[in-house]
Formats: C-alpha cells, structure tokens, sequence
C-alpha cells in the first residue's frame, strides 16, 4: 500500500517568535501549532495545550513562553516528518475517547481484588498470580 500525500498547506512561514534571544520562524498560525501539539504522542507537548488554553489573558508572559514552545514543537515535528505528512495528520479529526472504567494499577497491589470487566485485565492477573 502507498500514501500519496500531494497537499502541504505548511509552505510559507506565517510568524516569527522571539522569547528572550531564542527566534523560531514558525510556519503555523497559532491554532494550527495548537491542533499539531494536541495530536503528538509526547505527554509534554498535549499538556502545553491545556496550560496555553487555560490562560485568561494571552498576552502574560507565562503565555507567550508557552506559545513559543507550542510553536517550537510544531516546527519540530514539521522538519522531521515534512510538511506534507503534517498536513494529513492536522487535517485528521480528533477522536473523543469516553472511559467510563480506568483503573491505576498499583505494583504492590493484589491484581485479583479488581473487578474488572476487561477479560484481558482479569488474564493478566491470573498469569501474574498463577
């Protein structure tokens, strides 16, 4: 199978961000770097989001250090994978996932006192406890 990705709508640089002495030239408006960020695997980058997204006034300082990083981040990830494979996956809808039973496992705890509806939790601890 091959992917076929002609669109890249990342071409032209849209901004220049100065934090401090650091310049990124960034080739996304402030919402595309937020959609890139909130999609990436990395924990750090999605937590950005909701920090940036919180922030009442946009304009502080704390959110211009975190549009900078936002930024950064998405420019990354624009030199690594190219700006074509960016544009499919921003162009992707997010998926809302629902979890309506999550359970945090602990290493000292008894894996046999969960009551778990998911029959591979409920095998894993029969493989573990024997």
């Amino acid at each position: 199978m091959l992917l076929l990705f002609e669109k890249n709508i990342f071409e032209q640089v849209q901004q220049t961000l100065v934090y401090s002495r650091m310049r990124v030239e960034s080739h996304f408006t402030d919402e595309q770097a937020i959609i890139i960020c909130s999609k990436m695997a990395d924990s750090y980058a999605r937590s950005l989001v909701v920090y940036y997204r919180q922030l009442s006034d946009t304009e502080s300082i704390q959110a211009s250090i975190y549009r900078y990083q936002l930024h950064y981040l998405a420019e990354k990830a624009r030199r690594h994978y190219g700006g074509h494979i960016l544009t499919f996956l921003y162009q992707l809808r997010s998926l809302k996932f629902s979890n309506r039973q999550a359970y945090t496992l602990q290493p000292d705890k008894d894996l046999t006192s969960i009551d778990a509806d998911f029959p591979a939790l409920e095998r894993v601890g029969e493989l573990l406890l024997g």
